[in-house]
């Protein structure tokens, strides 16, 4: 029969074993399994919230892809993909457009040349502008040599289009300055005080002269053999030579 001694010395070992256990486990800044651990920066993972990850490939700085949508409901600033343009159809459009520049050219060249009647160098560029009309932008495709090539014929036929512009108004203000009938009948050019005689009337440099009720022409320079006038930004010339056809 254990004594009560025995049961009170017992009691004091258990005691002591648990203190010898508690004192193992020590306090934060110690060596125990209940020491504070600060994480280490170099393993420290970029965790999204719910973000469904694999696992097995965690990483500290995971890719991110951007995913570019297509087709309408896109918000604005919402980067679109280029759409993909048939081969066939750029090839097409290259010879019609190729096509109507050939022909402007032609054109502009008889407008331009000794007879420079007019030849419709405006309308043809225009015809070739509208092949080109249909594509989207092509400044989306810089590295596809067929599109760089049909962006050249396009500042082409933009480029051909003004000059013919440009020489369609020349000839409007050309025969507005014909219909205006005016009657050179006299010169006397000198080095200086040059003057001349127009619709009657002795008119020296720099002068204008009515000859409707909405139009005048500027004397701009007289020579021996013709006085060259400015109209509408123009310089148009007439000569003495001119007058026995009914000036």
């Amino acid at each position: 029969m254990v004594s009560f001694g025995n049961k009170v010395r017992r009691a004091v070992l258990h005691c002591f074993a648990a203190a010898l256990a508690l004192a193992s486990l020590t306090a934060p800044g110690g060596e125990g399994p209940l020491a504070e651990k600060k994480p280490s920066e170099e393993k420290a993972f970029d965790f999204v919230p719910g973000e469904r990850r694999d696992p097995f490939a965690f990483r500290k700085k995971p890719n991110v892809v951007t995913a570019i949508p297509i087709g309408p409901g896109v918000g604005p600033g919402t980067q679109i993909a280029a759409p993909v343009i048939d081969p066939e159809v750029i090839r097409q459009k290259k010879v019609d457009a190729e096509k109507w520049y050939g022909e402007a050219e032609q054109a502009f060249m008889l407008e331009t040349g000794r007879d420079s009647r007019p030849s419709g160098v405006v309308p043809k560029c225009d015809k070739g502008l509208d092949v080109l009309k249909d594509l989207p932008d092509l400044s989306k495709y810089p590295d596809q040599v067929a599109i760089r090539d049909l962006v050249q014929i396009r500042e082409k036929l933009l480029e051909l289009r003004r000059a013919g512009e440009r020489v369609r108004q020349r000839q409007e203000a050309e025969k507005k300055f014909r219909d205006m009938n005016i009657r050179l009948t006299g010169v006397v050019a000198r080095a200086h005080h040059s003057q001349a005689i127009v619709n009657g009337k002795i008119v020296g440099k720099g002068e204008a002269v009515a000859v409707s009720e909405n139009n005048d022409v500027v004397v701009d320079e007289i020579q021996p053999d013709q006085v060259i006038f400015l109209f509408q930004g123009y310089k148009m010339g007439l000569t003495l030579s001119d007058m026995p056809r009914g000036r």
